[in-house]
Parts: C-alpha cells; structure tokens; sequence
C-alpha cells in the first residue's frame, strides 16, 4: 500500500466530503427518478413490447404523446423448429442519438 502524503485529519476531511458528495447525487438521482417515474413506467412498459426504442420514441414519451405502433423485430423463422425450444433471454436497450440540447427530464441538469 501507498503512503499517504497527508494527515490523518485531512483524510477524515476527505472522507466526510466524498461521503456527502455521494449521499447528495444519491438523494438527487432518486428525488429525479420519482419525479419522472411515470416517464419510467412508459419506457419500461414500450420496451418490454418492442424490445427497442429510438431518440424519437424516448422524445415522445418525455413530451406525453403516445408512441407509434412501429413492430418489434421479428426473429427470423426456422423450417424446422425443435421439439422442445429453449427461451431465449432477451435484453432490452435504447438506442439514443446524441442530442445538443440540455436533457428533457425535469430536474437533470448536470450543473443544476
């Protein structure tokens, strides 16, 4: 292990600083999650259904409109299915394109 450079004083400093540093984003994190669980609720919900969503699909759930009836991706098929098909798990994820302006949650200025 390296030696510190410092004492123990300003170690207890450091500590006390980092610990209120993470319990204040962790209070922000959450007060910003349940202000926009609704929103949370929708993506979860869009995703279980399509597997997928686009910057455009994410835009109108944040502005409340409701989402096209675009289709999941459908697997290809197979001729000769086996007897006994194995599940496949399936992840879902976003696929966002990067964006210019400020963040459409309320409340999740980085700087803020």
């Amino acid at each position: 292990m390296k030696d510190k450079n410092y004492s123990e004083q300003t170690a207890q400093l450091i500590d006390a600083e980092v610990k209120r540093m993470v319990e204040t984003c962790h209070k922000r994190a959450t007060d910003i999650l349940k202000k926009n669980r609704k929103f949370l609720k929708t993506m979860a919900e869009a995703l279980l259904e399509r597997e997928t969503l686009d910057s455009t699909d994410v835009d109108d759930i944040m502005a409340g409109r409701k989402l096209s009836n675009k289709s999941a991706p459908k697997a290809p098929s197979n001729s000769n299915p086996p007897s006994n098909p194995t599940p496949t798990p399936v992840t879902p994820n976003v696929v966002l394109k990067p964006q210019t302006a400020p963040s459409a949650i309320k409340g999740g200025s980085i700087l803020g």
